[in-house]
C-alpha cells in the first residue's frame, strides 16, 4: 500500500508543480472600456476612435516582460495604388514598452539612436518596433509626456515593394518609406517607451490620431504592494 502511495505521489507531483508555476502567470494589464490599465507599473493609456487593442500578453510575476500593450489602427483609408495589395500595406501600430535602467534619459535615447548598440533591451524593443534595426535614425526633439520632460526620436525605413496591377499579371515596383517615432519618458529607474509606426502615405493622419493616444499616458503614483488584484477587464478588443 505504501509503495502504491509513493508511486502515485511521484506521478502527480510534476503536475502539481507545473500548475503552481502556471498560477504565477497573469496579463500585463487589463482593458477597461477604452483604457489599458497596467497594474504592475500603475500606468494607464487610452485609445480613441479608430484604434483597437491587440491581445494582452501574459507575464510571470517574477519576470515581467517589456511589452505592455500593442494598439493598431483599423479601417484606415488605403492609397489608391494599394487597393489591390492591402495585405502588403503596413497598418499603423503603436505600443507601450517599459524598461528598467539607471541611465539618464538622454543617455538611454543615445543608445536607441546608435545602430551598433549591443544593449539587450534595444534588441527586445526591435521585435515590436523593427524600424529600430532596419531603418535609419534621423533625429530627436524635446517634448512633454505625462507632465514630465520627454524625448521624441524619429526613424525612417525606405523599402521597395512589388504591387500587383488589377486585371493583369503585371507587377509595379514602387519605392515606399516607413516612418517611426519613439517617445521616451522616465520615472525613477523606469523608462516608458511609446513607439509608433506608419506608412509615409498615411502618416500625417495616422500620427494625429496616435498622438491623442500617446498624450493620454498617465504615470500614476507607484502602486502599493498591499493593493488588491487588478480591476476586472478583458484582454483586448
Amino acid at each position: 500500500m505504501k509503495t502504491c502511495l509513493y508511486v502515485a505521489l511521484l506521478l502527480f507531483a510534476p503536475v502539481a508543480c507545473s500548475t503552481a508555476v502556471a498560477g504565477n502567470k497573469h496579463p500585463t494589464g487589463h482593458v477597461i472600456g477604452d483604457q489599458f490599465v497596467d497594474q504592475r507599473y500603475n500606468v494607464t493609456l487610452k485609445k480613441y476612435g479608430n484604434w483597437k487593442f491587440g491581445k494582452i500578453a501574459d507575464e510571470d510575476s517574477a519576470n515581467p516582460i517589456h511589452t505592455r500593450c500593442l494598439i493598431s489602427q483599423k479601417n484606415f483609408i488605403l492609397p489608391s495604388e494599394w487597393q489591390d495589395n492591402e495585405e502588403k500595406f503596413n497598418a499603423p501600430t503603436l505600443g507601450l514598452w517599459v524598461d528598467t535602467t539607471d541611465m539618464v534619459l538622454d543617455a538611454y535615447a543615445a543608445e536607441l539612436a546608435y545602430t551598433r548598440s549591443k544593449r539587450p533591451s534595444r534588441k527586445e524593443l526591435a521585435r515590436d518596433f523593427p524600424i529600430l534595426q532596419k531603418g535609419d535614425y534621423v533625429g530627436q526633439e524635446p517634448t512633454k509626456l505625462a507632465g514630465e520632460r520627454a524625448l521624441l526620436l524619429h526613424y525612417r525605413q525606405p523599402y521597395e515593394v512589388q504591387l500587383e496591377q488589377r486585371g493583369t499579371n503585371n507587377f509595379k515596383l514602387i519605392e515606399e518609406v516607413l516612418l517611426g517615432d519613439v517617445y521616451l519618458v522616465k520615472r525613477d529607474n523606469l523608462v516608458f517607451v511609446l513607439h509608433f509606426t506608419s506608412e509615409r502615405a498615411i502618416y500625417r493622419t495616422a500620427n494625429d490620431e496616435a498622438k491623442d493616444i500617446i498624450m493620454s499616458l498617465d504615470l500614476h503614483p507607484k502602486p502599493d504592494s498591499s493593493q488588491s488584484a487588478p480591476p476586472a477587464g478583458h484582454r483586448g478588443q
